[in-house]
């Protein structure tokens, strides 16, 4: 009788030990997010693009397979208008690419969904050293999230044909030169041509939200103004308040809304610009303004609107006596959370930001390149000599951050006190950004 009750005993004793082993097993892995299991065999990628058609990547492609046999990539292109919804859709159903390109303004909302670079492949400090500085919006919690090969900066294109019919001597490097201020003459005078209501010719496009990129712009004027966008959490927007300036509170970026819009007040000696004069980049591209401010991209659509337009690109003007700070778009290779190639597919980023791939496409494409040691070409030159003193800022949500600034604009045009308008794009900025905060925690 002893000894089965010692055996039951032990039986138990066995039966509870298993069960705690297996509980414990479950519960240590439950809280981790793993990768999807790799898959054995050959590897087939998939990379989501947008603007670029096969061409562009077609070389670089056939390079990387030939050194590794038993990787094949698949690239897609997708519309700029489909693209995001249908990656957003595909990612939320555990499907879609191992590769993707992301807008840096997008990577708040895409850090959740994308997974960084294998720990040990690239330090940090090698890519501070060899990318330039806005490439550092990629890098989250020590980790690289995502590799640009190109990075725009606003740069300012220069109709020469105006300057020369209206006698201008030097394009303006800064916003006094090209307003008359500090005993500069004034070049809105010397080149705007009115006839009523309209302008034959405009001096400037800038003021409201026929200019391209105008959110762009706008929140140039305020960086340049050292504006401080958000508080250090990323939970406030800031841009509204009063900061301290040698003693002084100043509402630095009211007085950047204020700049801004007065181009498109009939009011303001700035006066230069409505939406009669449409699209910025038809205007400019049609012989109807002197100045206009985009992106190298730009360059390629003004090509195809008028393929004899003579133009230059020049610097962004600066604010006279201060470091200039210039404002940096652009996109950048990741890989998918999903994929269950993580290690191939960023072995393939790696090769392709690599400085001779990067050089290929940027070539191809006509833009510039996201590394140090490559120079621009084809008068991109100055855009890339911006790059330095780049920089944009926290959205969080670039689509809802954009409108925002776009109402801004719209209502000061519409007669709103700028402190109102802007107290109330802050506002919303900030409940996107709590939104977004609340997300992640």
């Amino acid at each position: 009788m002893n000894k089965r009750l010692i055996f039951i005993v032990a039986g138990g004793g066995l039966l509870l030990l298993a069960i705690v082993w297996i509980l414990l097993a479950v519960f240590a892995g439950g809280g981790q997010k793993k990768a999807p299991p790799k898959e054995e065999g050959p590897v087939t990628l998939t990379y989501w693009r947008v603007f670029d058609d096969t061409d562009k990547f077609q070389e670089q492609i056939d390079e990387y397979q030939g050194e590794h046999g038993d990787v094949k990539i698949e690239y897609r292109k997708l519309t700029f208008q489909e693209y995001e919804r249908t990656l957003l859709d595909a990612l939320a159903e555990g499907r879609g690419p191992d590769i993707l390109m992301v807008h840096n303004t997008w990577l708040p909302r895409y850090f959740n969904k994308i997974s960084p670079l294998p720990e040990g492949k690239y330090k940090i400090s090698d890519y501070e050293r060899e990318f330039y500085p806005p490439a550092q919006e990629t890098v989250k919690n020590n980790r690289i999230y995502g590799l640009p090969l190109t990075i725009d900066t606003l740069g300012m294109y220069v109709n020469e044909d105006l300057e020369l019919e209206s006698e201008v001597g030097e394009s303006p490097d800064t916003w006094e030169k090209l307003i008359g201020r500090n005993g500069n003459p004034n070049l809105l005078k010397q080149i705007n041509r009115r006839s009523g209501d309209s302008f034959r010719r405009s001096a400037v496009a800038l003021g409201n939200n026929g200019v391209s990129r105008s959110q762009d712009i706008l929140a140039l004027l305020m960086l340049q103004n050292r504006t401080k966008m958000t508080n250090d959490q990323h939970t406030q927007a800031t841009f509204n308040l009063t900061q301290d300036v040698e003693g002084q509170q100043k509402a630095l970026g009211r007085i950047g809304l204020e700049f801004y819009t007065s181009f498109a007040d009939p009011r303001s000696p700035n006066y230069s610009w409505n939406d009669r004069n449409g699209s910025s980049v038809r205007a400019f591209a049609k012989n109807k303004v002197a100045y206009f401010f985009g992106y190298a991209y730009h360059a390629q659509e003004l090509k195809r609107l008028n393929p004899d337009l003579q133009y230059r690109i020049e610097k962004i003007p600066q604010i006279a006596g201060t470091a200039p700070v210039n404002y940096a778009s652009f996109w950048v290779e990741t890989v998918s959370r999903n994929s269950k190639h993580q290690k191939e597919a960023w072995d393939f980023v790696r090769f392709l930001t690599g400085k001779e791939p990067m050089q290929t496409y940027a070539e191809a494409t006509e833009l510039i390149p996201a590394r140090k040691e490559i120079s621009a070409s084809g008068g991109l030159e100055v855009m890339q000599e911006q790059l330095p003193s780049a920089r944009s800022w926290y959205k969080g949500d670039a689509d809802k951050a954009d409108a925002i600034f776009a109402r801004m604009i719209s209502s000061v045009l519409r007669g709103e006190r700028p402190q109102n308008a802007i107290d109330r794009g802050a506002n919303d900025l900030t409940d996107v950004l709590r939104q977004l905060k609340e997300r992640d925690s």
